[in-house]
């Protein structure tokens, strides 16, 4: 990535302005969101058995981590303790169950210690190289390839009974959800909507006493 910005490495009649990268920069035209993967299609396109996560992971997250599979360029913003972390860690899972190799790059130690103790603690820390600091050593750095070329293969787990359990217990939860925002009867209002008035009306009452 260093050489990458001589321009001296670069071919001639190189234009950088034409690269996508720098074209969605200062052309958002560019960034097509319409590809993007909806978090609300979740349940609708997704199988467990195409899903590779390691850590749990809500809609919006598993939709970032499809948007990275698809090989689209995205930036994941928020405040601490939303997950990004735990998104990372699940991108590197499925990208090391699709062959893919990762590299993780971050200007403060502290996030990569926090993601390389989420792969250990996970079992995916043998697949890591870490190329950092200290760690750069030429004897530290063998013995990491050492570990990792050493890491037995296991026997293929059968989980066809777990998947088809897990697709189950989907379909009964998004059947449940689909009924209770249905409007019924003559009120035309639905289980949820009425639920709702309920506890407002049990709280309004309450707070008279």
């Amino acid at each position: 990535m260093y050489n990458d910005l001589n321009p001296e490495s670069w071919e001639e009649n190189v234009d950088l302005t034409k690269h996508e990268l720098i074209e969605s920069i200062f052309n958002p035209k560019k960034n097509n969101h319409d590809q993007s993967f909806n978090e609300e299609d979740v349940d609708k396109e997704l199988l467990y058995k195409d899903m590779y996560q390691v850590l749990d992971a809500d809609s919006s997250q598993i939709a970032v981590i499809e948007d990275v599979k698809a090989g689209r360029n995205l930036v994941v913003e928020g405040p601490p303790g939303t997950g990004k972390s735990q998104t990372i860690v699940n991108v590197i899972a499925e990208l090391l169950a699709s062959g893919k190799s990762v590299l993780f790059v971050s200007e403060k130690m502290a996030a990569l210690e926090v993601v390389k103790n989420r792969l250990d603690n996970v079992g995916l820390g043998k697949f890591v190289l870490e190329l950092h600091s200290h760690k750069t050593k030429r004897k530290k750095l063998l013995k990491e390839l050492q570990k990792a070329l050493n890491v037995r293969a296991i026997d293929d787990i059968n989980i066809n009974q777990i998947l088809r359990k897990l697709e189950k217990l989907r379909h009964q939860l998004d059947e449940y959800a689909e009924i209770i925002h249905q409007p019924v009867y003559n009120v035309q209002m639905s289980p949820f909507d009425l639920y709702g008035m309920k506890e407002y009306a049990e709280d309004h009452f309450s707070k008279k006493r």
